[in-house]
């Protein structure tokens, strides 16, 4: 069996369409069709990312693809450091079971309203989408970001957030002024 019949089958048997295989693997999905028609031969690195994508997609689905999946887990993970906390100590812990008197699933609850503050409020993930990927509801996203967003001012620029602020504005601030040497 090919290469492409093999990652065609597999696709197909698992119920995805050829735009998610190429959208996973970063691949056009006309340059996909090229490949599987033989008009072009593929490198080995593309073959590689094909398999990859679709045992990727296998073990997600859908998730695999969505951007703000991935900075959502970034933010947990950045957080999750800043309070020495395991990342998937915290997706274990499900938002929405509110045990309050168990002193893990608060240090995870605390972590996961940074984690979202960090994603909507410096990487603009909007609170809706946010919501479909922590598998909360958009009130409870709203909530979260506001408590983070009121004990702030207690926060100095050495914090976590803080830094990530700071980055983020010192890049703004970098392509504004390389943009302003390049047009010389």
């Amino acid at each position: 069996m090919t290469w492409h019949a093999e990652i065609e089958a597999r696709r197909v048997a698992k119920g995805f369409t050829m735009n998610q295989l190429c959208q996973a693997a970063g691949v056009t999905l006309r340059h996909y069709h090229r490949l599987l028609v033989e008009e072009s031969q593929p490198r080995q690195r593309t073959i590689v990312r094909l398999q990859l994508a679709l045992c990727l997609l296998e073990r997600m689905g859908e998730r695999a693809l969505n951007p703000h999946t991935i900075t959502y887990l970034i933010a947990i993970l950045w957080a999750a450091r800043g309070e020495q906390i395991m990342p998937l100590d915290v997706l274990a812990h499900d938002p929405s079971r509110r045990a309050t008197s168990d002193p893990a699933w608060l240090a995870a609850a605390r972590v996961r309203r940074r984690a979202l503050y960090i994603a909507n409020v410096c990487f603009g993930v909007s609170q809706a989408d946010l919501a479909r990927v922590s598998g909360m509801t958009a009130a409870a996203v709203s909530l979260a970001v506001n408590a983070v967003e009121d004990t702030r001012d207690d926060d100095d620029d050495s914090s976590l957030i803080g830094q990530i602020e700071s980055v983020m504005n010192f890049a703004a601030s970098g392509r504004k002024e390389a943009g302003r040497v390049e047009d010389r």
